[in-house]
């Protein structure tokens, strides 16, 4: 369960040389804007399991790809991102831009956070054999295999993770999403790297 912890802003107050109106306008506003996250996280898990796909939609994967790169490193300063493109796949796919773009902003920022410094995320969309993949990959620490199955329920956080300021839901909304695509997310750990991959079928839509 998702547990919002009263924050102690007298101790706040006590360690700073700030006035003190002053630090509890700041604590307040931390709190207020963990909450605001939280309420967004909420608002976007609910839209991934009531979603509809657009059925006659096109999008350009590759500037999609593209435009959830520059957003992420606008909101991690100093982040990279490493892009591989196989160029069997057609940049043109036949599925809706904005819902795949929702998923794929969810595993990015997740990358992002647990990558170690100097060790950029990495997006590579492949062909494979029924259809194409796109995989989100890290070189943070393994998933505990006991946590593994909780891994996409809202609200989760792994015990090795607990510092992680963010709200528990960007993977559950991104498997929502994914299942509304009409594609599997999968997780996976390979050659001692952190994976995540959308995985469509030729005859996703």
């Amino acid at each position: 369960a998702y547990e919002i912890r009263p924050r102690d802003w007298s101790s706040d107050v006590c360690s700073s040389d700030l006035p003190k109106e002053k630090k509890w306008i700041e604590a307040a506003t931390g709190s207020l804007n963990s909450f605001e996250r939280l309420l967004k996280g909420v608002d976007l898990y609910l839209h991934s399991l009531t979603c509809i796909p657009k059925t006659d939609a096109t999008c350009n994967l590759r500037e999609l790809v593209k435009a959830e790169i520059a957003f992420t490193q606008d909101q991690h300063r100093g982040i990279a991102v490493t892009l591989n493109w196989d160029e069997n796949v057609p940049a043109t796919q036949p599925i809706d831009g904005s819902l795949i773009a929702l998923a794929l902003r969810q595993l990015i920022d997740n990358a992002a956070k647990h990558a170690p410094a100097g060790q950029p995320p990495e997006i590579r969309l492949m062909a494979a054999q029924r259809g194409w993949e796109l995989a989100v990959i890290n070189d943070g620490p393994a998933i505990p295999p006991h946590e593994e199955p909780k891994l996409f329920s809202p609200f989760f956080h792994s015990q090795s993770h607990r510092s992680d300021p963010g709200t528990g839901l960007g993977l559950a909304i991104a498997r929502g999403v994914a299942e509304k695509s009409g594609c599997l997310l999968s997780h996976a750990r390979r050659d001692e790297r952190t994976w995540f991959t959308l995985q469509f079928n030729a005859s996703t839509r």
